[in-house]
């Protein structure tokens, strides 16, 4: 309807306006707008950029928090670079606090890196129902579980004990 009352408006005033007033023109010419607003410095296509304050995880609210962490997830990653002088982390996880011979041989390990100046750190995470044994079970309840049960079992012998709290 715009395009026919613009025509028509045309057709009375000039003939020049006339060729040039076809739709094949106008999108031609829209074309070239958008195409300029893209490539030459309009951001309106794209998002803006907004510096965020730092959080206080002491005293914000939990839904800001949220949305804070939300916002930092979604930020461009930046690769680093890796060098020589870079340190590395590996880290192994593995099942097996229950054997004591399994954490000794660990312990030795490091010892025997450390004197070789190449440092190895373990962490352990020793579950508490590893601490008793089947006569002290019902000092354990696990979450959910009746008193004395444990599904990954207890210390198989009393004297691991204070060998695994060493």
């Amino acid at each position: 309807m715009i395009f026919t009352r613009y025509t028509s408006f045309v057709k009375d005033k000039t003939p020049i306006f006339q060729s040039l007033l076809t739709k094949r023109n106008i999108f031609i010419g829209l074309g070239i707008f958008v195409f300029s607003l893209v490539f030459f410095g309009s951001n309106i296509f794209q998002p803006k950029i907004v510096e965020k304050k730092p959080v206080d995880i002491e005293t914000e609210d939990p839904t800001t928090l949220v949305k804070a962490a939300h916002s930092a997830v979604s930020v461009k990653k930046e690769k680093y670079l890796v060098s020589s002088s870079t340190p590395q982390f590996v880290v192994f996880s593995f099942d097996g606090s229950k054997s004591v011979d399994m954490l000794n041989e660990t312990l030795d390990f490091e010892k025997k890196l450390a004197g070789e100046g190449k440092p190895l750190h373990f962490t352990y995470f020793v579950n508490a129902a590893y601490f008793l044994s089947q006569s002290t079970a019902n000092l354990y309840q696990a979450p959910g579980q009746p008193v004395g049960k444990s599904m990954i079992g207890f210390s198989d012998y009393k004297k691991d004990i204070p060998l695994r709290v060493a």
